[in-house]
């Protein structure tokens, strides 16, 4: 009986010791740039349902952001281009 409480108290001190030497803080995601990324994510989504829309098997290629406007290039595998402005929430489709 006594064996298994010094075993119980030596696994409960090495959970303790590896918690505290692994317990250093992470750097995270800050709140602006998750809002960036899920800002993202739901215009490419919805620049992908306005592709698909059209008759074509396209996929994301590239995204660029206009550094001072609102204004989003989506490029998509099939040459498609389509733009996306923030403030009127509208897509075109660009020339390709």
């Amino acid at each position: 009986m006594k064996k298994k409480g010094l075993l119980i108290a030596l696994v409960l001190i090495f959970l303790c010791a590896c918690t505290f030497l692994g317990g250093k803080e992470q750097e995270g995601i800050t709140l602006e740039d998750s809002l960036l990324l899920q800002n993202y994510d739901q215009i490419v989504k919805k620049a992908e349902d306005y592709v698909v829309s059209q008759p074509s098997r396209a996929v994301v290629q590239s995204v660029y952001q206009h550094e001072t406007d609102s204004l989003w290039k989506i490029e998509f595998t099939n040459g498609s281009i389509v733009l996306y402005d923030e403030k009127t929430d509208e897509l075109t489709h660009a020339e390709e």
